[in-house]
């Protein structure tokens, strides 16, 4: 996995899905510290440039919606490779915030390489009895879990223009199927991604009974896969992978 990435946190929403193993390389910008674009600016063309950016944000929030945009266009003036991952409110939420969210990523495309959309609905089965604490808590904790797939990823993340993410962990191939969280519940072409396993034999059972292509593997003490699900991407030379059979499953 390369070092040459970091990730840019904005807004509540945003800070608390960053990955805490990954905080050295974390930027957090939010309403607190924020002190007007000319010294957000300043701050954005001092950061080393990287062989990717990922910036983590809900595009429906007040702060995040006005800055959103600034922040994104300094950063593809310098050159950078942003991957936007766009926390989608909940579909009960107002329209306003809904038609918020939908406006500041039609805004900000033109920036990004890739776009990823993690729709907050899909994480809601897994958390029926949960107080509003524990499940935002655990939301975020899942969408970090997503995060840190992605950047598992390293140099095989696709320039596309849209993906999404799925992670799982288990002992058994039944687990793994079992225990799959995906970012949202748009049909995809097929899934590539990592693997950690324990032996060889791990591996063929994952390649052999899951719809995964899987890039890189290491060895671990346990079985979990990582990676993207491409959509909409014909002319990919990932599109032979059989779409996944699976619904949307949170354990």
């Amino acid at each position: 996995m390369s070092d040459n990435f970091k990730i840019i946190g904005i807004g509540g929403a945003g800070i608390n899905s960053i990955p805490p193993s990954f905080s050295d390389k974390s930027f957090k910008i939010s309403s607190e510290n924020f002190h007007g674009f000319p010294a957000l600016k300043t701050d954005l063309m001092k950061m080393d440039k990287t062989e990717r950016t990922l910036i983590i944000s809900s595009p429906a929030g007040l702060f995040s919606s006005y800055v959103l945009p600034e922040i994104l266009r300094t950063l593809n003036e310098k050159g950078e490779r942003l991957i936007f991952l766009s926390i989608e409110p909940f579909s009960s939420e107002s329209k306003e915030r809904r038609f918020r969210a939908n406006e500041t990523v039609r805004n900000i495309k033109k920036y990004l390489r890739t776009l990823v959309r993690i729709e907050n609905d899909n994480f809601i089965s897994s958390m029926k009895d949960s107080s509003w604490t524990e499940f935002l808590d655990k939301v975020n904790s899942h969408i970090s879990t997503l995060v840190e797939g992605l950047i598992k990823m390293d140099d095989d993340i696709p320039d596309a223009s849209e993906i999404g993410l799925y992670h799982s962990e288990g002992v058994t191939i039944e687990e793994l199927q079992k225990n799959l969280i995906f970012s949202n519940s748009k049909p995809s072409e097929g899934m590539i991604g990592t693997a950690d396993v324990r032996n060889l034999d791990d591996l063929k059972r994952i390649t052999d009974n899951l719809p995964v292509e899987i890039l890189s593997y290491r060895l671990a003490k346990k079985i979990s896969i990582s990676g993207v699900l491409l959509y909409s991407h014909q002319n990919s030379s990932y599109s032979r992978v059989i779409p996944s059979e699976h619904g949307i499953r949170i354990h």
